[in-house]
């Protein structure tokens, strides 16, 4: 499961719901992460949001002068980089510069072309779900190896133990008959 956080500001929903709606479309695996959409009624954003950013594989930053102005924005990116998340900056404001702390980080400009960005993310979530993929078959294998192995080696001690005792039962005979 490729546990996705999403970081925006309300006022740019609308490239939020287009690539929230093109990382559907890749299918299952993907569990994605809106305050607006993943927080009900009554619960506490704080908690909620600091947990998904804790359980995410992938942190999406929608950053334009209205993420830049959140109350949540700036504090959601903070966390995700103290836990070293991957971090994916969009950029929606063109000479908009990143967080200090994430200068130098290549971005995805979706203000230049809505399309190439989006295809760019769909590539960077596929190779993401394909190495969950595949990390979770190492974990399989190695769980059957380990299990095989820990089979194995309990009938070898059985066996062992097995031999033990008839030499042990043998000596005693001898012993008896002395």
């Amino acid at each position: 499961m490729l546990n996705i956080f999403i970081s925006y500001s309300t006022k740019d929903i609308d490239y939020v719901n287009n690539v929230q709606y093109s990382l559907e479309g890749l299918g299952n695996g993907i569990k994605i992460f809106r305050a607006d959409q993943s927080v009900e009624p009554g619960e506490y954003l704080t908690d909620k949001i600091s947990t998904a950013i804790t359980n995410c594989n992938l942190f999406l930053l929608f950053w334009s002068e209205n993420a830049k102005k959140s109350e949540w924005v700036p504090l959601e990116v903070g966390k995700a980089h103290s836990l070293k998340k991957e971090i994916l900056p969009l950029l929606l404001t063109q000479h908009l510069e990143l967080p200090p702390f994430l200068y130098g980080m290549k971005y995805i400009p979706l203000y230049k072309n809505s399309i190439n960005g989006l295809n760019q993310i769909e590539k960077l979530v596929r190779y993401k779900l394909s190495d969950n993929e595949l990390a979770r078959d190492a974990l399989t294998i190695g769980g059957t190896i380990v299990a095989l192995s820990v089979a194995a080696f309990c009938r070898l001690k059985k066996n062992i133990d097995k031999k033990d005792a008839n030499t042990a039962a043998k000596g005693k005979k001898s012993d008896n008959y002395s």
